[in-house]
Parts: C-alpha cells; sequence; structure tokens
C-alpha cells in the first residue's frame, strides 16, 4: 500500500469491503484486475485508484460520446429524432438517468 509491504503490524492493510462501499464494486473490481497483476505482488493506493478509474471514464466513456455525436452527425443530419410514444421502461430510464447527476455529486472533489 503506498509503495510500502501491506502488514496487519504497520496498520496499513487495505480491506476490501471498505473499498466497495466508498467507490462501489464494479470501480474495485476494475482497478484490482487491471493494475494488480495476476499472482503478483501490486501497489496500492487510493489515489492511484482513483486516477485510473477516472483514466478508464475520460478515456472509454469520451471516446464513447465522442463516437456517438459523430454518427448522429453523419447519420441524422446533426440531429436525433424527437421522442415519441415511450413504454414504461423508457420512462424508466429517462428518470433514472436524470437523477444520476444528483446522485453522483456528492460523491465529486
Amino acid at each position: 500500500k503506498d509503495g510500502q509491504k501491506i502488514s496487519k503490524s504497520l496498520g496499513n492493510v487495505v480491506i476490501p469491503s471498505e473499498l466497495i462501499d466508498d467507490y462501489g464494486l464494479d470501480a474495485t473490481r476494475y482497478f484490482l484486475l487491471s493494475e494488480v497483476p495476476f499472482g503478483g505482488d501490486g501497489d496500492f493506493s487510493r489515489t492511484a485508484m482513483l486516477a485510473a478509474c477516472n483514466g478508464f471514464l475520460a478515456n472509454a466513456v469520451g471516446n464513447l460520446c465522442q463516437r456517438c455525436c459523430s454518427m448522429i452527425g453523419k447519420n441524422l443530419k446533426g440531429s436525433t429524432p424527437a421522442l415519441s410514444d415511450l413504454t414504461a421502461d423508457d420512462t424508466a430510464l429517462l428518470d433514472s438517468a436524470h437523477a444520476l447527476a444528483d446522485s453522483m455529486r456528492p460523491h465529486m472533489d
């Protein structure tokens, strides 16, 4: 942890359930599987975890957004079709998406 060997006597043990509580299961799983070599020692710090997850979001999700916008520009003349008859699933998805920003805001710097 933070360049030191993890040890109970040093008191620098990383408790995975605390990481999951703080960052969520997906972010914890992503970091551990992408940054810690299988069967080997890895270095852990919360700063490195945040940097890896934020880097993934900036690169992968940013790339996805850019590709979607490019496809809209190329195939739909720069405009998405107007909303029409929404199903209950459509409404639930849109409500969830609209609530996401407010639910995430307390977790941002």
